[in-house]
């Protein structure tokens, strides 16, 4: 149930813990939250760096994500460079602060590992109603969604302060 290279529930812990933990919000008439976190531009670290910067780069985001979200969060790895993290639901309005905040203290921290390459991680979120119908499948869909939308801001960012010379 626990990923090797990051101690964080692997898929199956996922499948356990976390959505056990979503169902038991949702019975007891709490919302809750459910965050996806990706690593961006993951395959040229790969292919530039070598999979044991890869290994680095998941083992950096994990051990940040962890530190910098609240402590009762838990947390897996979704797959490759997928990680997802589900807690008590914070205060609607303050949840975008809240995951720029994040996302914020997780690129210091990486920063200030002085990696031969540029990590950053992008991170999406669904709210989860405790009286709402949908699976965790549509949950993980609607973070996966509003993720890949931070990630494309993101990268239209770095290309706009690196362009590519043809």
């Amino acid at each position: 149930m626990t990923d090797a290279l990051t101690g964080l529930y692997n898929r199956t812990g996922c499948e356990r813990v976390l959505y056990d933990f979503i169902a038991s919000q949702k019975e007891q008439g709490k919302k809750a939250i459910l965050v996806f976190a990706d690593i961006d531009r993951m395959k040229t670290i790969n292919d530039f760096y070598g999979h044991l910067n890869g290994d680095l780069a998941i083992k950096a985001t994990a051990e940040a994500f962890k530190r910098y979200s609240p402590e009762e969060w838990l947390f897996g790895r979704y797959g490759g460079d997928e990680f997802i993290a589900v807690g008590s639901c914070p205060p609607v309005d303050t949840i975008e602060q809240m995951i720029k905040q994040i996302n914020e203290s997780m690129s210091s921290e990486f920063k200030s590992l002085n990696l031969a390459f540029m990590l950053h991680a992008s991170i999406g979120y669904a709210v989860i109603e405790p009286d709402d119908d949908l699976s965790i499948d549509d949950y993980i869909e609607r973070a996966d969604k509003y993720m890949y939308s931070e990630k494309e801001k993101y990268h239209k960012y770095i290309d706009s302060i690196n362009p590519q010379k043809d």
